[in-house]
């Protein structure tokens, strides 16, 4: 409980401070001398830790600078970047007997190796390697995870963390939205809360893959029939963040919630569809921005988003095959920019919107290749898991599903692009991982 209650001080602390334009550095140096014990103490706290650094400052730490020097201004979204990146490293370099033997190495080496090519060819070398950064750092808490967990007491840990660590982003969305605070949307006549993210889509799949989180603690944890506290404020907790997703107003993370629950309902209890069906119903029926959320998405006018994404799409893959660039591409995350300088941002953002799009045209028909062989790879080790013992079929059941959704919503939204909930899942899977390989350890011996 004394780590619990440190991260979640610092990270109010940090909020605070940043809120009120204090100096950050108190509250850095505090962070950095915890965080180095941390990481010689216990990795599980370490990912702890990092967790709440993580997911409490994303938005903020892109407006907040500090100066070094005179002449050097950096962000603090580009410290906290490097620094979880120093640490992720060290844990690689602490544990480097086992990285090799890590289920995701070889998947995640191919995504890096083929961002370093790629990088030689790119039209921003800069940006090209700055996303081989960030996933050198998805690797790292993957691993991270999957290093810190030894048995079924650990993994509850893990759990609980992923929980606790939404408590921040959750209750800042919440301020939001009571007090009517949020990003304006020309498409919207209300703002769209945010969190503690930097757009309303990041926290809306992030509010979800949250709900995933507490299902599969009540799946795994939670089987017996009696009602204890820790389920009641679990459930009032899911019903905030159902209700936080909803006021986003976010149609992908609706859609992806929808199909998540309504396969869990067919699977676990029939019963739970007579609610789920008739509450998107009787909300279409009943409040006109749903309604108009709705219908967009079968509009085919110009002012629809879903018309924007595919005129997006025709105009970079169009310009892509004029410059010859087919079977390279332009280099890792370079889509953006690639798109700005064709259309400008007259006609809204130039982000992708189709992670498999994004990577046609960032790495042509061979980036296109390895990020299917990459997905490939993840679905062949969530299919290993099915080794875990019965009581845990139905927890990777629904990770797996979980995990389905997450690849139909890259055909609508940036989910490759969306480092909060792609450190949800990875944690997930390297924790579930790891657990797989302590119980054939077990077996062997």
């Amino acid at each position: 409980f004394f780590w619990l209650f440190s991260f979640a001080a610092t990270s109010i602390l940090a909020t605070i401070c940043i809120l009120l334009d204090f100096n950050l550095w108190p509250v850095a140096a505090f962070w950095l001398i915890m965080f180095s014990l941390l990481s010689f103490v216990s990795p599980l706290w370490l990912l702890g830790g990092l967790l709440f650094i993580r997911m409490s400052l994303d938005h903020l730490s892109q407006y907040s600078t500090v100066s070094l020097g005179e002449h050097l201004t950096v962000s603090l979204s580009q410290l906290l970047g490097i620094y979880l990146l120093i640490m992720g490293v060290m844990t690689c370099i602490r544990y480097r007997d086992q990285v090799t033997y890590f289920p995701l190495f070889s998947s995640f080496l191919l995504l890096i190796v083929y961002g370093i090519f790629s990088s030689t060819w790119s039209l921003f070398p800069l940006v090209s390697l700055q996303e081989i950064a960030r996933l050198i750092s998805l690797f790292s808490i993957a691993f991270l995870a999957y290093v810190s967990v030894k048995n079924f007491r650990d993994l509850r840990i893990v759990f609980l963390l992923l929980i606790i660590s939404s408590f921040i982003p959750v209750l800042e969305a919440f301020r939001q939205w009571i007090f009517g605070i949020g990003i304006s949307d020309s498409s919207l006549d209300v703002a769209r809360i945010y969190g503690t993210f930097a757009h309303t889509n990041v926290l809306a799949l992030y509010l979800y893959s949250l709900l995933v989180v507490l299902t599969l603690w009540h799946t795994l944890y939670e089987r017996q029939m009696r009602i204890s506290g820790r389920t009641v404020v679990f459930g009032l907790y899911g019903v905030l963040s159902a209700l936080l997703l909803f006021v986003t107003y976010t149609r992908v993370a609706w859609i992806a919630a929808f199909l998540f629950f309504f396969v869990y309902s067919l699977s676990r209890s029939k019963i739970l569809l007579i609610p789920l069906l008739l509450f998107p119903l009787i909300v279409f029926l009943t409040v006109p921005l749903v309604q108009e959320r709705v219908v967009e998405s079968f509009q085919t006018n110009p002012d629809s988003s879903l018309v924007w994404r595919a005129d997006i799409w025709h105009d970079v893959t169009l310009k892509l095959t004029f410059d010859h660039r087919v079977l390279f591409g332009t280099g890792l995350d370079t889509f953006s920019r690639y798109a700005e300088d064709l259309r400008g941002i007259r006609f809204g953002s130039t982000d992708s919107h189709n992670d498999f799009v994004k990577f046609y045209v960032e790495g042509g028909l061979i980036g296109l290749t390895v990020f299917l062989l990459f997905l490939f790879s993840l679905a062949r080790h969530i299919a290993s898991l099915k080794t875990l013992p019965h009581a845990y079929q139905s927890t990777i059941f629904l990770f797996a599903l979980f995990a389905a959704t997450l690849v139909l919503s890259a055909l609508t939204d940036n989910v490759y692009k969306d480092t909060p909930l792609l450190w949800i899942f990875f944690i997930l899977l390297g924790a579930f991982l790891a657990l797989k390989k302590q119980l054939a350890l077990r077996k062997s011996e």
